[in-house]
């Protein structure tokens, strides 16, 4: 999207528009990069541009990003009920600067755990029998229910979200199976 301004032209009088450049959401980043909405976030918090919020754990721009003029929050926009952030041409500049770096080094500390490097190499061999990707629900409890010795942090870090995230999802399988078992046992 192209952001642009007002100033007032002191000669004239007169209001001009003045262009910001074009500013990206943090979704169309990674399109961009050719990733998905997990990773692309995942990266940008690896590189410090990103952290969690609230209780969901959503990733949003950091105070310091938006001080350097890297990106703007809109907290409270008015045609969505969703908060989302937008990468200016300054952040898109130093983003490409860092990226295969980031991307590099973010897979070497996710895989550095081989019981988590054999978790993910499964994982992989059972998306590709799929003919749609699972969603981060499906993943944590694919993974829960295949590595049970794999805690909640390793899983998070495995699919680039954040660990309440991973907690909730794997809460609500144990009580989905908890309910089935009491459904059997009444029948």
């Amino acid at each position: 999207m192209h952001y642009t301004t007002e100033v007032l032209d002191r000669s004239a009088g007169d209001l001009k528009e003045v262009s910001l450049g074009n500013w990206i959401t943090v979704t169309e980043l990674g399109e961009r990069y050719g990733v998905g909405n997990k990773k692309v976030r995942s990266i940008l918090h690896h590189m410090g541009l990103l952290q969690s919020e609230g209780k969901h754990g959503r990733y949003r721009l950091t105070a310091n990003a938006v001080e350097q003029g890297l990106g703007i929050r809109h907290d409270k926009p008015k045609k969505s009920k969703y908060p989302f952030d937008v990468i200016g041409p300054e952040g898109q500049r130093l983003i490409a600067l860092a990226w295969d770096e980031a991307v590099t080094d973010l897979e070497r500390e996710r895989l550095n755990d081989p019981q988590a490097r054999s978790a993910d190499a499964a994982l992989q061999e059972f998306q590709a029998l799929l003919p749609s990707p699972m969603t981060t629900q499906e993943e944590v409890c694919w993974l829960t229910s295949r590595f049970p010795d794999l805690t909640y942090q390793q899983i998070a870090d495995l699919l680039g979200v954040q660990r309440p995230l991973v907690s909730r999802y794997a809460n609500l399988q144990k009580k989905q199976i908890a309910f089935r078992a009491s459904q059997k046992v009444s029948v």
